[in-house]
């Protein structure tokens, strides 16, 4: 399993020892948009990893893209080895403005699709959903949730009551919204969104603004 955690210096991989081959080509799919351009660190976790091991998801972060800047500890940044070069990963939409860094010390767990109507997914720290979540659908986390595609249904940030959790998706286009306890509804019949929207709480009022990387 890798999860991925937002910190002051950048972005660190937790892995539970070597994830397999399938799993880590998916994980990287899901996550090119977000790792891309960033300062990513792992965290090799337990049971920890070989030297051998540690080279192989190297060499897979950078045919993807993605550069090692270091290991668990932030020691000196380690250069990536050359590898061949792969075909360029897709991206999720043409937008060229890059998803929200998550915040320093927050976790999230990454959904590998989108949810269909009558789909809900359930979070106990952040969610990051690689698709659409189609009206009927709901998605509920307790601390930020980024949506790499459409919001038509429900989503709920911060659901143990952390107020400074936001929402932020491609498109937003939201049944309702709710942040710990504050609660909103989108307006019927409003213009779609041409550029990504995050939602937040400021002094307890849910606020949509356009998202400028």
């Amino acid at each position: 399993m890798i999860q991925i955690k937002g910190t002051a210096d950048g972005l660190v991989l937790r892995t539970s020892g070597m994830p397999a081959a399938q799993e880590l080509a998916d994980f990287l799919t899901r996550s090119a948009a977000l790792l891309t351009g960033a300062r990513v660190y792992l965290d090799p976790g337990e049971p920890g990893l070989s030297a051998a091991e540690i080279d192989q998801l190297r060499a897979a972060l950078a045919a993807s893209g993605i550069t090692l800047a270091g290991i668990k500890g932030f020691r000196a940044p380690e250069p990536a080895r050359p590898t061949k070069p792969l075909e360029p990963l897709p991206q999720p939409k043409p937008q060229d403005l890059a998803p929200p860094v998550l915040p320093p010390g927050r976790w999230a767990r990454v959904l590998p699709h989108g949810l269909r109507s009558g789909g809900r997914e359930v979070s106990p720290v952040g969610l990051v959903v690689m698709g659409d979540v189609n009206s009927g659908a709901e998605v509920v986390a307790a601390g930020d949730i980024i949506i790499m595609g459409t919001l038509r249904g429900v989503a709920h940030a911060g659901s143990e009551g952390d107020e400074t959790s936001f929402i932020w998706a491609w498109v937003l286009q939201p049944t309702q919204l709710r942040i710990a306890n504050v609660v909103a509804r989108a307006p019927e019949g409003g213009p779609t969104p041409q550029s990504p929207e995050m939602a937040r709480l400021k002094d307890r009022q849910l606020l949509i603004s356009r998202w400028r990387s």
